[in-house]
């Protein structure tokens, strides 16, 4: 399984590309820390743009309107195309024994929805209708290519849902993986969800035209994923942040990790050899191809615990790439275990109807806009269900892109206005929809239950059965330096504090 995190975690360079540039304009900053009062009569959700895609509006990446292939565009290998017999845009994949194949199509300027209609007090949501088709063997669920899902500043902010229905290193998990497959009929597609709550910084009050993207893509990892996988609606908009922490719902406070007087506390590790991770890789030549390990004796990363009474060194825990050559790309990676007691309370499991906020609280000693990419990650079902929050490298693309990721960083001259006093660094949400949803396997009749529609997922223990499940909430951080080609990403050398994650859990806000 090491070996599958590893791929999945380094195959995204392509996170860190530069975009087209948004013009100017201000509006009021939003205040400091999380005080956003709960909405009783709100409307749950405004949709910005709703796209069927009715006509082929591909256009060359980089335009103003319409939407655009993203990633490889190559046949053979992978590519996106519009179908007009169902109004779909496809990512096709080939079958190839060595290599990886991402593609897919991102969402253009004309369609981003403007931050000034997000600010402090909105969420964003984007609902992505998906099917599969032209596998070469219909019957063979592991020839479907996993997908992607995601909305984005540009590449600097980016959330992202990633689906992993099938993982061949992971065979006793594939059946369940299976039930998350986007439908086979277009006409019925499946339906997944992405939330990401913005860092609010002063390139976003600036510039309320600047805004958030859309992406999907076929992920292919393995030889035998070929076909299609296709998008036929696409739906963006926003919702009150009060609605997630409305004391009339059954939303709470679950579970919280934190050190103590004298260590890292709940957030120690608990076992080295399955939590932590340190490891220098080098890119591949040719597009598709894996990253290889650096075996060699070059400088690698290190991770640090501290106490709150613990002086000058932060008190939590540190991951630092300061010293990892520019040669290299230094990761450091951590997973938090989801605690001792299973019929606790506040250990949390994947339930139908819910959506999570996670809440992180990063430090850092590095400038701010020289910091490298950090990944905050919860999953459930193992692998199969994966939700990304990412803050991009520093210096890894366009002015533009350089400019959020720079602010949204924590460290010193930091922009989040979600922190503390005037401290380096403040709060990141991370926000989950669970994957024990109906809409997700549409191919049955209204009325269907989810026991039918997802069984074996559905039979996994719940919350407070004090036995194994493999709906149990894992979390976890990266720190990535640095992934990007753009020669100035060089410049970038990564550190980032963590001393305090909030799991909160809420009823899914309708949409």
């Amino acid at each position: 399984m090491l070996g599958a995190r590893i791929r999945i975690s380094v195959v995204t360079a392509w996170l860190l590309l530069t975009a087209w540039v948004a013009g100017a304009a201000r509006i009021i900053p939003p205040p400091m820390g999380w005080d956003r009062p709960a909405l009783q009569d709100a409307d749950p959700f405004t949709t910005f743009t709703s796209n069927t895609f009715d006509t082929d509006e591909l256009r060359p990446f980089g335009s103003l309107s319409g939407w655009s292939v993203f990633d490889f565009d190559t046949t053979g290998l992978a590519t996106a195309f519009y179908d007009p017999g169902p109004g779909a845009y496809v990512a096709r994949i080939w079958p190839d024994p060595n290599r990886y194949r991402i593609s897919g199509v991102v969402s253009n300027f004309s369609e981003w929805l403007p931050y000034g209609l997000i600010g402090p007090d909105r969420i964003v949501r984007a609902k992505y209708y998906m099917y599969h088709t032209n596998q070469t063997d219909p019957l063979d669920a592991s020839q479907i290519p996993n997908l992607r899902v995601r909305v984005s500043f540009r590449f600097a902010v980016n959330s992202m849902l990633e689906v992993f229905h099938h993982l061949s290193l992971d065979p006793a998990n594939e059946a369940l993986c299976a039930e998350l497959r986007p439908s086979s009929n277009p006409s019925a597609p499946s339906l997944y969800r992405v939330d990401m709550d913005p860092v609010d910084i002063p390139a976003l009050w600036a510039n309320p035209a600047e805004g958030v993207l859309r992406i999907f893509e076929a992920y292919a990892l393995e030889p035998q994923e070929n076909g299609d996988i296709g998008m036929t609606e696409c739906v963006i908009g926003t919702y009150p942040a009060g609605l997630l922490f409305d004391p009339a719902s059954t939303g709470v406070l679950r579970r919280v990790l934190e050190p103590n007087l004298n260590d890292a506390g709940s957030l120690a590790l608990a076992t080295t050899a399955t939590e932590l991770t340190i490891r220098n890789v080098i890119f591949g030549t040719f597009p598709g191809d894996n990253p290889s390990p650096d075996w060699s004796d070059q400088p690698r990363g290190t991770y640090t615990e501290a106490g709150l009474l613990s002086g000058d060194v932060a008190a939590g825990i540190t991951l630092d790439t300061q010293a990892v050559p520019t040669s290299r790309v230094g990761i450091v990676s951590r997973e938090f275990h989801p605690g001792p007691n299973r019929a606790a309370a506040s250990y949390v499991r994947m339930e139908p109807g819910r959506q999570y906020s996670i809440r992180w609280h990063l430090t850092s000693t590095q400038q701010a806009n020289l910091n490298a990419q950090i990944r905050l990650r919860a999953r459930s079902l193992k692998f199969a269900w994966s939700q990304k929050f990412e803050i991009g490298g520093a210096r890894s693309a366009g002015a533009a892109n350089n400019l959020i990721a720079g602010q949204s960083l924590p460290g010193i001259g930091t922009g989040n206005a979600d922190r503390i006093g005037t401290e380096h660094g403040g709060w990141y949400t991370l926000l989950m929809h669970t994957p024990l949803s109906l809409e997700i396997r549409p191919e049955y009749p209204p009325g269907t239950p989810l026991q039918v529609r997802m069984p074996l997922i559905s039979s996994e223990p719940g919350p407070n059965v004090d036995a194994p499940s493999r709906r149990d909430l894992f979390l976890g951080l990266d720190l990535i330096d640095t992934f990007s080609q753009n020669p100035a990403a060089r410049e970038e050398r990564g550190r980032v504090s963590l001393d305090r994650i909030e799991v909160r859990v809420h009823d899914l806000v309708p949409d």
